[in-house]
């Protein structure tokens, strides 16, 4: 599966890479799971944004786009913390993927 990050560019560098492996490593999981409806060439575009950069709390929004064979999955999560956003988003991202293919 082809992933695509768009607004990284707001991330700083350390960010930038806590959320490209965090990103893989839930990508994965979501492969190994719905392997048997997913294929090479699906795409997964994952949109992040950073909210009060100058304070001293910083917000993440995440948005998910798979393209997958017979549905197209959406989801979003904002939170504080990149980690549970995060885990935030690809448990709903699974949650669609269970209603379309009730596995």
């Amino acid at each position: 599966m082809k992933i695509k990050f768009v607004g990284l560019h707001d991330l700083k560098d350390e960010e930038k890479s806590q959320f490209e492996t965090l990103v893989v490593d839930h990508c994965e999981k979501f492969e190994k799971h719905w392997n048997r409806f997913i294929k090479p060439e699906n795409e997964m575009n994952l949109g992040v944004k950073k909210y009060n950069r100058d304070g001293k709390r910083v917000k993440y929004s995440v948005h998910v786009h798979a393209v997958l064979p017979k549905f197209n999955l959406s989801a979003s999560a904002d939170d504080w913390d990149i980690n549970s956003v995060l885990n935030e988003l690809f448990d709903k991202i699974n949650n669609e993927a269970k209603r379309h293919y009730k596995a």
